[in-house]
């Protein structure tokens, strides 16, 4: 597939979050029930770290006719990789089934950053398709990173990926890491395939308060 690849600029120059969530998962009928703390850390602190995430590119073809990708830009090639070696040793392969990893898109005007959006990557507490939340109180530990990178208002590249995931059901996520000269390459050989992914608006977030689970991009 020959994928169009476009950037958008990073205007934010603080690093990304590595502060560590607890979330809720509330069983169904409501019944308190003695609470477990489950860890399901799909972010790994010291190679996001070392890996230092830059930006989000879309891998798209303008006719949507074929399955749309992300390709997340690091400097450091090695870490990079083994963030991804990682993940498809934790989901048995390159098919993230279970949706375990959580991608969301955050757009529109950022409080202070203007407009734009955010990528936030995390650990999915929502229950696999077609499974019911638990009987069961407990809390998921897990961590999360963001960016956000500025965009005018048409957003061209990611409306085409919105548009093709609604056609195709599916997308891809790999490292493409910096190599020497600068160049950028994406790894397709350690890609992601998923299913579910969220796309939300800053605005959505703020009215969800200190308590939304995307809270942490509005700052």
């Amino acid at each position: 597939m020959q994928a169009t690849a476009r950037m958008a600029s990073v205007v934010s120059s603080t690093p990304p979050a590595r502060r560590r969530l607890i979330r809720s998962v509330r069983p169904q009928n409501q019944v308190t029930r003695p609470m477990t703390i489950d860890e399901d850390n799909l972010i790994e602190k010291d190679l996001w770290d070392a890996a230092r995430w830059r930006q989000t590119v879309f891998l798209v073809t303008p006719d949507l006719d074929s399955q749309p990708g992300i390709a997340l830009q690091f400097e450091d090639a090695t870490a990079s990789i083994k963030i991804f070696e990682n993940w498809r040793e934790k989901f048995g392969g390159f098919a993230d089934r279970r949706d375990r990893l959580r991608i969301c898109f955050v757009t529109g005007r950022h409080p202070t950053h203007g407009e734009g959006f955010s990528t936030i990557i995390s650990t999915d507490t929502a229950p696999p398709p077609g499974q019911p939340l638990p009987t069961k109180q407990s809390y998921i530990a897990a961590g999360m990173r963001w960016r956000f990178q500025s965009t005018d208002t048409k957003r061209q590249s990611f409306d085409w990926f919105r548009a093709s995931h609604t056609r195709k059901k599916t997308f891809f996520i790999v490292p493409m890491p910096i190599v020497s000269g600068g160049e950028c390459i994406p790894d397709v050989s350690r890609c992601i395939v998923k299913s579910r992914v969220y796309f939300r608006t800053f605005d959505e977030v703020a009215r969800g308060g200190d308590g939304d689970i995307d809270a942490l991009v509005l700052t």
